[in-house]
Parts: C-alpha cells; structure tokens; sequence
C-alpha cells in the first residue's frame, strides 16, 4: 500500500491511496452522516445526549478512577452493556446506553476524545478555501507559542459544556486544557481514512495563504449612530409587518444560496439595526460590523479574547483578555482589561491575575466610570474542609469560587478595588456543626449549599458558575 506521508516533513501526498488522516472537510462529512439539509448540532440531531457519548456530563462507568475516563469504541450502541464484559473502573454491573451512531453507522464522532485531522489549523481558512472538498491551507495560524497546530474535531470526555462535541467546533490542536501548551494529550485521538483511486483524480495540493490583505478600518471615522426606533425584542408581529423567519433551537439558518457555510446568512426586518461587536475565540483582532456582514472597524490587541469585549460612549473599546495564568486549572479565562481609543492607542490596562485570584469572561461598565469584573479565586483543600466540605466532594482537593469586584480604572495603567462579593461568604452546610456555615438548609434559599447534590466535584470546578454581568439603574 503507498505511503501518502513524507516521514521528514509530514507533508501529505492526497494522490496516493494510502491510510492518512481525514482532512477537515472530510471529517466533518463523515461526522454529520447525511444530517446536512438542515445542519444539526450533533451527529444524530440537535438535541445533547449524554447517554450517547462520554462527555464530562456523562454518567458512564468508565468515568471514575486514574485518567484517562475514555470508553471503547462504539461502547454507545443502544445496549445494555455489562462490567463483565469491559471490566469498567465503576461499581455499577450494568448501564444501559443510547446509540450514538449517526446516519452511516460511524460512533464516537461527539466526545470521547478529540480527533486529529489532516489540516493546518487555519482560523480563516474557510474565507479563501476552495468551495468543494477543501484540501486544508498550506501553513496554519500561529498559536501563542509561535507555532502552528493541526486541527482537531470532535470534542472529548475531559472539559466543556458537551464535551465541546458539536459538529461545527474547530481547534487547533495548541488548546487542550489548562496545562497549554504542555497538557496532556490524554483525550486526544485520531482515525483514518483510507482513499479510493486517489491517483486517478486531479493533482490535490494544500491551498496557498493569501496575502492579509487591510480590512475593516473605516475611512468615515464612526459608523453613523443607529437608528434607535427599532428595539430588541420588539414583538415579531407589531405593527402588522413581516419580521422574518425566527431561529429556533441553536440550529444553523438556511441560506438562499445553496452551500453556504460561513459568511452573512440572515439579515432580516426583525434584526437590530445597528452593529455588532465581536472578538473571534483563538483571535487578537476585534471586528465592529454592520448587518451587511461587513467589517466597518477594527482594532488588534496582543492578547486573546477572555472573552467579552464593549464599545463605551466616547467609542472607546474594552476588551478583557486571556492571559494564561497557569497557577489555576480551571475558573475561567481572563486576567486582564485594557481600553483602545477609537484609533487602537492603547490608552488603559489592568491585570487581576495572581495564584489566588483571576478575572474571567465578563466585565459590566458602569455609569460611574467604574467596571464590574468577573473573577475566582482559590480555595485550598484545609480552607474548603473548613468551610464544612466533605472530603468526598473535593476530588481535586481546592475549588475555585466566584466573586464581583468593582476597580476604578487609574490611568494609563492600574486600578483600585473599591467594592467586592464573594460567593465563598454566602454558603450554608447541615453536615457538620463544628465546621463555618452550618445552618439549616432550607431556610437559606439566599445561600449555596456546599454539599448540594453530594457528588464528587470535578476538576476543581467554581462554586456558582457566572458566565456574564448585567446591571440596571446604579
């Protein structure tokens, strides 16, 4: 059989009928099983199911004892299954699973482990690529090391809501977990593909990178300010207009033009007139765009998203970002707040970042020119003992609980905690009354139960999971 594969350079021949590994496009091909008018969420339809797959939120046998909790191949098949047969780590004799296959009979392809593909991981690849059976780029993107990565699919069974397994993620094979770049590849896999005639068809080759070419700066200055008469969430029928087909469900819109995966797919009455400010995961540059689709401006930072980004009244931008602290294991990314003017001068930075506290994910402007940040902190192992854990929920032996603190920004550099709540000073426990917050359970429905449901808590995991901020009148 041809080896499609230079052993120096890892180079991929796609003309030879060789085992490789799938590129991107085919992976996802595979993956979706026929599901593709319309896309679905998963490879058997929209819905998340944890008795289909070994993700985080599976109960499965194999999910106890040393890492890594992986299940055989096709261990989701709609049987019962027996610890006779596997000789699982758990106590349970049986456990009943759901089939996980997808239309062509293909398993595991949501969780489990992430899958190698054969591509670059390329962030805007599919904004150049070739519209049919895309080949990968020729190099990738860097990574903050410097380097690029291969791709990966798939989700796993160690981290993230679903085990990151809906069919549309890409990563790049750089972000694997706390430990970046050196975590374990211990939920990372790979399958093959095998070709058929590859030497027949036309030469295949990875597609070149164009050149970056200057987007989104806006020649005007500002946009103009949006018309403000529309509202979000006006009622879809008021007035007696046509608002436009409603999305449902999380699934992907269709779009008039048949094929089409990325890019503009919807635009309709029912729309916010005005723009939209993002900042792309694994990405430094911030995008303000229209509902055209188009890149009205930008700004480039020399950090990674974490995650929120706001525009302030004078146009000024606020972006909070990732800055791998790798003194915590999970809680959050973040670490720091910075502020650009409307022409990219960074004009303010902060950083709430140490071994015992982090930022993360969402910060709240407030009218007073203060900010409101998301952030955890560490709780050692004596310290959560003390607060009347149970030994059996502290698997990971610390935990990491949410706090608000409000900073007055010092300019150019710095700020001043001047306000802060923790959850850690609103918890209550009726398992031991020698221990902090003992008190009765069901009188306290304003406090967190430290030892709620009584399973083991995972990987460190917060206490009160905040994701965002909103405030009212201040």
């Amino acid at each position: 059989m041809p080896l499609c594969y230079n052993t120096t350079t890892w180079d991929c021949d796609f003309n030879k009928s060789g085992f490789r590994l799938p590129t991107e496009a085919e992976w996802e091909y595979a993956v979706r099983g026929g599901l593709q008018n319309p896309y679905r969420n998963f490879p058997w339809g929209d819905e998340p199911d944890a008795t289909k797959a070994n993700w985080p939120e599976s109960k499965n046998p194999f999910r106890a004892g040393p890492l890594p909790w992986t299940t055989p191949v096709g261990f989701f098949s709609g049987k019962p299954q027996r610890k006779a047969n596997f000789d699982w780590p758990g106590g349970e004799e049986t456990y009943q699973t759901s089939s996980g296959a997808n239309g062509y009979g293909l398993y595991d392809m949501a969780g489990n482990v992430w899958q190698f593909v054969n591509d670059w991981y390329g962030r805007d690849y599919y904004a150049y690529s070739p519209a049919e059976n895309p080949p990968g780029p020729e190099r990738g993107s860097l990574m903050p090391d410097g380097k690029p990565y291969r791709g990966m699919r798939g989700g796993n069974w160690y981290n993230g809501e679903n085990g990151h397994s809906r069919v549309s993620n890409r990563a790049p094979s750089y972000w694997r977990g706390p430990q970046d770049p050196d975590h374990p590849y211990y939920h990372v896999g790979f399958r093959v593909v095998l070709p058929v005639g590859a030497e027949s068809r036309p030469v295949v080759r990875p597609t070149p990178v164009p050149a970056a070419a200057p987007r989104g700066s806006s020649p005007g200055g500002r946009p103009p300010r949006p018309d403000s008469e529309r509202r979000r969430g006006d009622d879809p029928g008021q007035g007696g207009q046509d608002r436009g087909p409603v999305m449902h469900d999380n699934r992907l819109p269709q779009s008039p033009n048949p094929g089409q995966t990325v890019g503009l797919f919807l635009n309709t009455p029912a729309a916010f007139n005005g723009y939209t400010l993002f900042a792309p995961k694994h990405n430094t540059v911030i995008y303000l765009m229209d509902n055209a689709g188009r890149v009205v401006h930008q700004w480039k930072s020399a950090y990674e998203p974490g995650q929120s980004v706001y525009l302030k009244p004078n146009g000024n931008l606020l972006h909070c970002c990732l800055t791998r602290n790798r003194g915590f294991t999970s809680g959050g990314e973040g670490g720091r707040v910075e502020e650009f003017d409307w022409d990219g001068n960074l004009v303010w930075e902060f950083e709430y970042s140490s071994d015992q506290h982090l930022s993360h994910h969402d910060i709240a402007p407030l009218p007073n020119g203060n900010i409101l940040l998301l952030a955890v902190e560490k709780k050692s192992y004596q310290e959560c003992l003390a607060a009347g854990f149970t030994p059996e929920m502290l698997r990971d032996r610390q935990l990491f609980p949410d706090a608000v603190v409000e900073v007055q920004p010092i300019y150019p550099k710095g700020g001043k905690v001047v306000w802060e709540w923790h959850v850690w000073d609103h918890l209550v426990q009726d398992s031991d009354r020698t221990k902090a917050n003992c008190g009765e359970v069901a009188a306290h429905p304003e406090l967190i139960d430290v030892n709620c449901n009584g399973r083991p808590v995972p990987n460190g995991i917060r206490i009160s999971i905040f994701a965002s901020l909103c405030h009212g009148e201040w």
